[in-house]
């Protein structure tokens, strides 16, 4: 990816230092999700 964007969005305390967490998106008419624990996507996209 040439121009990555990085979004940063606050995690509250109490639910930090889970193993793992999902970040659902909807996209045009789809609803897809990036999970921490998986590699990146095809197209690069990945959540830390």
């Amino acid at each position: 990816m040439n121009n990555p964007i990085k979004i940063t969005i606050p995690i509250p305390q109490k639910i930090q230092g889970r193993p793992s967490c999902i970040v659902y998106r909807y996209h045009g008419d789809q609803v897809g999700f990036i999970a921490s624990n998986q590699t990146p996507m095809f197209d690069g996209e990945y959540i830390t």
